[in-house]
């Protein structure tokens, strides 16, 4: 593996384009450009939407964040300060976008016939699992995003867009798509049933990135509430089997053999 090198801010500094905003990453390491080279766009001259500026001391904090998360756990954490740096930045990103209508939620997103599907699980149920089952089994379907999409909601719908930062697995693409269904996974028998936002809402909110200022916090929770009546949402148990995801994708309205 390349060694990750320390850079000049103006070595550093690059734009992207997430979720149809521009912004402006200012990182200490290059392995930042790296991750999100699918995503970087001209620096034309115009203003970005926002800047991301990381230092030192954010990286101190998500060290801290780390360490404390491996006592709790018990589990490894990487605490190299190349990957520390990443989940700097998208932290910053994901507090930053609410004020555009957008925030973060974990889940694995999938476009079938060019309308998304979510799938929504805590760590270890199995979300790649039924992904890779979806993908490989329904025509027309590719992943835009395995593991941390942005999701934007406005009075016309909800759509969701492919982000860099995607999981162990590297699912992602460049592109968004409508929002029709959320699947909130769970281990069991197969068996699917449409549940009302109110019961979601508390599975809904474990999966959705909460900023640490409370003003974004707020914005973040009027637009998860906000999602109510714009997308279904199922309760989904299965085993890890195609019976199941093609189970979740008639439930959405999807027909066996056709689309």
């Amino acid at each position: 593996m390349e060694k990750q090198r320390n850079v000049s801010a103006e070595e550093s500094a690059f734009r992207i384009r997430l979720a149809d905003r521009v912004i402006d990453v200012r990182p200490l390491h290059d392995g930042v450009r790296y991750l999100c080279r699918d995503y970087i766009v001209p620096a034309d001259g115009t203003p970005a939407d926002f800047a991301v500026q990381v230092t030192e001391e954010d990286l101190a904090w998500e060290d801290r964040t780390a360490r404390e998360q491996a006592d709790r756990t018990g589990e490894w954490v990487n605490i190299a300060p190349a990957y520390l740096e990443t989940l700097t930045v998208y932290r910053k990103i994901a507090s930053a976008m609410p004020v555009y209508d957008t925030f973060l939620m974990h889940g694995s997103v999938i476009s079938t016939a060019g309308e998304g599907y979510m799938i929504c699980a805590p760590s270890g149920v199995g979300k790649t699992t039924r992904t890779k089952l979806w993908v490989d089994g329904i025509p027309d379907s590719f992943i835009v995003n395995g593991d941390k999409p942005l999701v934007r909601v406005t009075a016309e719908g909800v759509t969701a867009f492919g982000t860099p930062w995607c999981g162990k697995e590297g699912w992602n693409a460049n592109c968004s798509v409508p929002l029709r269904a959320v699947y909130l996974l769970e281990r069991g028998e197969n068996e699917i049933s449409e549940i009302s936002f109110a019961d979601a809402f508390p599975a809904l909110l474990r999966q959705t990135f909460m900023p640490r200022d409370p003003e974004e916090r707020r914005q973040v929770l009027r637009l998860l509430t906000n999602l109510s009546g714009k997308v279904r949402i199922f309760r989904f148990r299965s085993r890890p089997d195609m019976a199941a995801v093609q189970m979740a994708w008639e439930a959405a309205g999807g027909r066996h053999g056709q689309l």
